[in-house]
């Protein structure tokens, strides 16, 4: 049965954002494609439900204006800021893209059209160094997102207990413990392989029993960091580098290797010297990542 949280919100925050922002195309960076089971938007509101010890959590985030966004927390809220900061971490909203944009104004005129199109993306982050394995490793070796995000949520079912918040179903991110409970049978019914299965397995163990913790990781440099991911089973070049940058947010990073990034480049920006462009944009070279699959349309 669902666990029902109150529409009434327990806490109300105004918050600032350094301009130019936009909620909906954070999200859409964020959430991949709109199946997506954690992470939901209904066309003006990002919702997010959180599991706690006091009981569920929800977000309701709007933007009001271009430069604040009204955050809602519904639910067993015990520290605010611990919610804000989270928030702040997913969505960057004082993110500064001022460098990028200038980097943008010199490169080959159909990028900088890009930009001019999604303008206000910022470059989002997952909730967690768990939530960061969660959304890389089913992604393996499958070249549609959508099959990958299907495999993903029938995980999140599986593990997840459902939050049922003004007649809608949200689905909070099952934590490394609750994963861990699970047999290999019932991981493996979900469509992950044997292989991803181990691999979640391993990283929920590291990070349940604190053998790794995201503040160490955090303060290696990023090569120090890709050679530490791919210690990890089953983590190899491609997903350290999409840890990178959707984990880390490690701006430096493309994730060449992305067969979908790839086809993406040919087909959104046709004849443009990729291997130039990513020399051009240097820091912010993970920004192309996100701009093609806006781009894209979210492809499924």
């Amino acid at each position: 049965m669902p666990l029902t949280v109150p529409p009434r919100p327990a806490v109300r925050r105004r918050l600032r954002v350094a301009p130019p922002f936009r909620l909906d195309l954070t999200v859409a960076a964020l959430r991949r494609v709109h199946t997506n089971r954690v992470d939901v938007f209904d066309g003006e509101r990002y919702l997010r439900a959180f599991s706690t010890a006091r009981g569920p959590v929800v977000w309701e985030v709007r933007q009001s204006d271009d430069e604040h966004l009204e955050v809602a927390l519904h639910g067993a809220v015990d520290d605010a800021a611990i919610h804000l900061e989270l928030l702040d971490r997913m969505l960057a909203p004082s993110f500064d893209l001022g460098p990028f944009y200038a980097r943008s104004s010199a490169a080959p005129a159909p990028f900088f059209r890009l930009v001019e199109r999604f303008e206000g993306m910022k470059p989002p982050r997952t909730c967690s160094l768990w939530e960061t394995f969660v959304n890389t490793i089913p992604f393996q070796q499958l070249s549609r997102l959508k099959s990958a995000m299907t495999v993903l949520g029938r995980l999140i079912e599986t593990t997840s207990v459902p939050v049922e918040f003004e007649g809608r179903i949200l689905h909070p991110l099952p934590d490394p413990g609750r994963f861990l409970r699970l047999d290999d049978g019932a991981i493996r019914s979900v469509g992950l392989s044997g292989t991803k299965a181990r691999a979640l397995r391993e990283a929920a163990e590291a990070v349940h029993t604190g053998a790794v913790d995201e503040r160490s990781l955090e303060a290696l440099d990023s090569g120090a960091l890709a050679k530490r991911l791919r210690s990890f089973h089953g983590v190899g070049p491609w997903t350290a580098e999409l840890m990178l940058l959707r984990g880390f947010r490690r701006l430096g990073t493309f994730p060449a290797r992305d067969a979908g990034a790839t086809a993406a480049l040919r087909a959104v920006l046709p004849g443009v010297d990729a291997a130039r462009l990513l020399h051009e944009l240097g820091p912010y070279r993970g920004m192309l990542y996100y701009h093609l699959l806006l781009a894209r349309g979210l492809p499924g």
